[in-house]
């Protein structure tokens, strides 16, 4: 970590007092009940209804589930990923109440507990980025089952492919590519948005994922697989050394 506690302390110190995490955007206090009244929408009935009887009994959790909500509703950057572990205390709750509930009646605690299973799944199929925090609106419905499914098996083609002395990626940012986890080589990666950074970076990598669409953009390289809506371009090398990391890419861009 470097020092005592740094991932804590620098994560506070780079996101709430520097401000970086806002330049992701900002939303108004009230957007995560906006979020959950769009996604939840009637699940949240028999889930927070199921969950308050165990807040009855157990207080503590419903402390730590508002506390949650309430600290991250001050917070002017928000995503709905920040509220899972709030999500999971409700989710626990719920398990409890129907617990009591079961102690009173099996009938009545399997009822609910169908109702739940088919609230579940319903929510699922609603599981959408057009709907989650900051709920991109102008965007078209698009499912977080499946969105960045394609550039994902583009980078895990790329796992054992010869000859890779770098990547790039252009079409979509780099938190949608799936980055080293899918791609898991040891080789320099490039965001390039831009027609002046491709030509800048050009000789710093011989591979591209890009969508398939942007093949007349990409002189020199031939599309070798693709995937869906998402091609991999690919040149022969070599490329020159890497004029940086991209953990340095981030940090000049401010993400």
């Amino acid at each position: 970590w470097g020092s005592p506690f740094q991932s804590i302390w620098k994560n506070f110190w780079i996101n709430v007092v520097d401000k970086k995490s806002e330049y992701y955007g900002v939303s108004a206090w009230s957007e995560y009940l906006g979020c959950f009244a769009g996604l939840w929408n009637w699940s949240a009935i028999p889930l927070l209804g199921s969950a308050l009887l165990a807040w009855r009994r157990w207080p503590v959790l419903a402390v730590a589930a508002v506390s949650l909500l309430v600290e991250h509703s001050a917070l002017r950057h928000k995503e709905y990923r920040f509220l899972v572990p709030m999500i999971m205390i409700v989710l626990v709750s719920s398990g409890l109440g129907i617990a009591i509930i079961g102690l009173r009646s099996l009938t009545e605690s399997l009822a609910l507990t169908l109702l739940l299973l088919v609230a579940s799944a319903w929510g699922a199929n609603r599981y959408d980025w057009k709907l989650l925090t900051p709920r991109p609106l102008e965007f078209p419905p698009t499912s977080m089952w499946t969105m960045n499914a394609n550039r994902l098996r583009a980078f895990q083609y790329l796992q054992t492919r010869p000859g890779i002395c770098g990547v790039a990626f252009t079409g979509a940012g780099w938190g949608h590519t799936g980055g080293y986890t899918w791609l898991h080589r040891d080789v320099p990666l490039f965001e390039t948005e831009q027609k002046a950074e491709f030509e800048m970076m050009f000789n710093y990598f011989n591979d591209i994922v890009a969508p398939a669409e942007y093949k007349k953009y990409l002189a020199g390289y031939q599309s070798i697989a693709c995937f869906g809506t998402v091609c991999v371009y690919e040149r022969q090398p070599p490329c020159r050394p890497a004029p940086y990391t991209f953990n340095q890419w981030l940090e000049k861009n401010k993400q």
